[in-house]
């Protein structure tokens, strides 16, 4: 059995601020067109991630990594760097 405890809607506001991190980061990769490599995340911490952008006509995403320092990065599509 799992319990999960929300005080305050912690997880909402989380998912949120990762969400909104997720667009400004598509945003700098389509700008710059370099990869960003993210910090370790646990996996509902990706999963937000790569869900927010899936998507996304730009860019792609992918973990790498063993937990507990699995990471996200996010790229520019390929068909998309001919293009810068």
């Amino acid at each position: 059995m799992r319990v999960f405890i929300d005080i305050g809607d912690y997880r909402k506001k989380r998912e949120e601020t990762l969400v909104n991190l997720a667009q400004k980061l598509a945003h700098t990769v389509r700008k710059t067109g370099k990869r960003i490599e993210l910090e370790p995340m646990n996996a509902y911490e990706r999963r937000i991630l790569h869900c927010a952008l899936e998507g996304d006509r730009f860019v792609n995403t992918y973990s790498f990594g063993d937990e507990p320092n699995r990471r996200i990065v996010v790229t520019l599509k390929e068909n998309d760097k001919k293009n810068i």
